[in-house]
């Protein structure tokens, strides 16, 4: 069982540091990994060169980046929930969709973005060429942070992933703006902090949706006995929109389940529900297939096809057992 001490709030806020810790990281490996040609293409920067140099940039690092952020926002808790080859195998079209999404969204954005900063400077003084900087990125940071967080509306069915993307990067691209104008005056060493400001505030306001969104979650039972049901990390349940769970077999696999757990035969596609009523301040457990027969609730198998829900309730879907446990202050 898990501790008592352990409050919801802990959880979901050392999940945002996770998700922030994500986020930067991810930025550091595109810039790594783009830094020699970008860095180049700056050494043989001319003025007559101005717009060929700007949309290598854009190619080279503002797209990998955002298709790096779209794949592990729209990943990143599949592989948690079910582990990394299922997750492909169930996932593999958001994964591509942010992908495509996530690259043309920076593009884009960063397109913007650049023709705002230009148009100020040419208007002379350095409070409108910073003007420029900071309202193209705050821009481009609302353009990626719409399109990502529509792709994530699309799979989780969750509104306030819309919400978080748009918020997450919007203050990520003005943090952008702000270290490009004030952090560090080497264009190397701006990319570095502004990329992984951006990318970390971006992931951060994803997971921070947890926080507002939910007042209960799934843990793992310490005593469960499918090994490959391994994740420690905490399912959120969010109360905007029903939480379905469903199988993470490839064969199995269903576009209605947001949470898909372990590969378990005795999971079905479309296994249960759990779903937050806020007319009655309760969180109910609902069988949504015939085939989901293994259904367990406090020790005993689930008669009928709905019951309430308490907090530190065991329950069990198939062979993987866990712990619904919410907010002291939420619904219970």
């Amino acid at each position: 069982m898990p501790k008592r001490g352990r409050t919801i709030n802990s959880i979901l806020l050392s999940q945002v540091l996770l998700y922030a810790i994500v986020g930067a990281a991810l930025a550091l490996v595109v810039v790594a990994a783009m830094s020699a040609p970008i860095i180049s293409i700056w050494k043989d920067f001319r003025a007559d060169t101005v717009s060929g140099t700007r949309l290598l940039t854009l190619l080279l690092l503002y797209a990998p980046l955002g298709s790096a952020l779209a794949a592990g926002t729209v990943f990143f808790e599949p592989w948690r929930t079910s582990g990394f080859k299922e997750a492909i195998q169930t996932s593999w079209m958001w994964l591509l969709l942010g992908i495509l999404a996530g690259g043309l969204a920076m593009f884009l954005g960063g397109f913007l973005a650049e023709w705002i900063y230009l148009e100020m400077v040419g208007l002379g003084g350095f409070t409108k060429s910073a003007i420029g900087r900071i309202l193209g990125m705050l821009i481009l940071g609302l353009v990626m942070g719409l399109v990502i967080g529509i792709v994530e509306k699309l799979r989780t069915k969750s509104n306030s992933r819309l919400v978080a993307g748009a918020v997450g990067g919007g203050f990520g691209g003005l943090l952008c703006g702000l270290v490009f104008l004030y952090v560090a005056r080497s264009p190397e060493i701006m990319t570095v902090a502004a990329t992984s400001i951006f990318a970390a505030v971006f992931f951060a306001s994803i997971g921070t949706v947890s926080i507002i969104q939910t007042s209960a979650c799934l843990l793992r039972h310490p005593d469960n006995t499918i090994s490959k049901y391994t994740t420690g990390d905490p399912i959120t349940l969010y109360t905007d929109t029903p939480n379905y769970i469903g199988s993470a077999l490839p064969a199995r696999n269903s576009s209605l389940t947001t949470i898909k757990l372990a590969q378990d035969y005795d999971v079905a596609s479309e296994h249960a529900k759990i779903e937050y009523h806020k007319n009655t301040n309760q969180w109910i457990l609902s069988r949504i297939s015939p085939e989901a027969e293994m259904i367990y609730v406090r020790g005993g198998r689930l008669v009928g096809n709905e019951t309430v829900l308490q907090s530190d309730d065991e329950i069990v879907f198939g062979g993987i057992k866990l712990v619904f446990t919410t907010d002291e202050k939420g619904g219970s």
